[in-house]
């Protein structure tokens, strides 16, 4: 049945391929059936989609720590480290981007550290945050 925002859910129920963990919960229906087919836990299917798609995908690694940068202007009014400054070097290359839209996601699990190695360096700017104009929807 869909939920509030028109989504089917469904449940998903593996043992996981890659770290041997079982798992059953329910989600989206689509995230439920690529976990079912690919045998992977939630946590594992997140880290394995970074690493496939790498920096093409917007997947940023530092210092062990997953991150990816959302649209400018953000939607819906909201930002990623509360909007605060970052400058981001690309690796390998050095192309210098700047964020204020900035998403941390955790820390990448120890299994999958050697396959998703640094490919940047963050630094905060100092620059005061701005506040986010309203975006019409």
């Amino acid at each position: 049945m869909p939920d509030l925002f028109g989504s089917v859910s469904s449940t998903y129920d593996v043992v996981c391929k890659i770290c041997g963990k079982h798992e059953k919960s329910s989600l989206l229906a689509w995230i439920c059936d690529i976990l079912n087919s690919r045998k992977m836990c939630y946590d594992c299917y997140h880290w394995t989609r970074h690493r496939e798609e790498g920096l093409k995908g917007g997947s940023l690694v530092f210092e062990g720590q997953g991150y990816t940068v959302g649209p400018e202007p953000p939607l819906r009014n909201k930002r990623g480290s509360n909007g605060e400054e970052f400058k981001i070097k690309l690796l390998p290359g050095g192309r210098v981007v700047k964020t204020r839209n900035l998403w941390p996601m955790g820390a990448i699990p120890e299994r999958f550290r050697e396959s998703l190695p640094d490919n940047c360096v963050i630094t905060p700017t100092k620059k005061k945050r701005e506040p986010v104009k309203e975006v019409e929807e």
